[in-house]
């Protein structure tokens, strides 16, 4: 177990609300170390360290910590370059979701220069998938719900799924693109039965609906578009809160330009 006597001081990094480390929360919150969190995400009620260097507007926490290296001139190897490179490229879909700015290119394009490999990159974060995870998917997308009328998609796992497709935490990230990705989507679901009662939820937003509200309903949070949150119950009572919960919000926010898809409009190919 982490105690004070091993370390001089806690950098906690991507993580607005202490409960979102887990069996570590409790550990963290009892630390008398001095303690510091870099962060993007909306705040929370009980952030993880006293002081924090946080900015909402940022794509990722990857370009905060590029910011501070380069205000305390501090060297940026090929290592750190690597990791804040995939920081950003996985917290923006790859230059593909809305927090994709200007400078989130221009810091791109630094790292680049430090001899990044583009195309090594992509690879490993997205076209790496072992044979479990493929067939982890293929049993989610049998799940799929979908209301076209409201732009509403979800997917769910049942409990044991990592162990019987013998897949990492990790690999479970990204599936919810999957709905999210139907067209006509504003708001897509994934639920994941953890076991004993706990469902993990992640939320995405492909309009203006704002998720991190929606998940903090539920005592998670994250970001306007990307949010999450542990619900305590079984996979088909959380199915049933949250989904309710999700047409309250899609009915509350006001389309904007997210395309209704064919269906759900009348319309037809000419």
């Amino acid at each position: 177990a982490l105690r004070d006597s091993d370390v001089n001081a806690l950098l906690v990094v991507d993580i607005s609300d202490v409960k979102r480390l887990g069996n570590l929360a409790d550990v963290v919150r009892e630390m008398t170390v001095p303690r510091f969190c870099i962060d993007h995400h909306m705040p929370s009620d009980e952030p993880p360290a006293p002081v924090i260097v946080a900015d909402t507007r940022a794509s990722a926490t990857g370009e905060l910590v590029f910011d501070l290296a380069q205000v305390l001139g501090l060297p940026i190897d090929m290592e750190t370059a690597t990791a804040l490179y995939i920081a950003i490229l996985t917290d923006t879909g790859g230059f593909r979701f809305s927090n994709t700015t200007p400078r989130v290119h221009a810091i791109a394009a630094q790292l680049l220069a430090h001899g990044v490999d583009p195309e090594l990159m992509y690879r490993r974060v997205y076209a790496s998938q072992s044979p479990g995870r493929v067939r982890l998917l293929a049993e989610a997308l049998q799940s799929l719900g979908v209301e076209e009328s409201i732009g509403l998609s979800w997917l769910s796992l049942t409990a044991g799924a990592k162990e019987r497709y013998s897949v990492t935490s990790e690999e479970m990230d990204g599936i919810v693109e999957h709905p999210r990705s139907i067209a006509g989507t504003r708001l897509a679901v994934f639920f994941r039965d953890l076991g004993h009662n706990r469902v993990k939820i992640s939320f995405r937003s492909s309009g203006n609906v704002d998720v991190n509200a929606l998940a903090r309903q539920f005592d998670g949070g994250g970001h306007a578009k990307a949010s999450g949150a542990l619900v305590q119950g079984t996979l088909k009572d959380v199915e049933t809160r949250v989904l309710a919960a999700s047409r309250a919000a899609l009915a509350a926010t006001p389309i904007d330009h997210v395309p209704m898809s064919p269906h759900a409009t009348g319309a037809v190919n000419e």
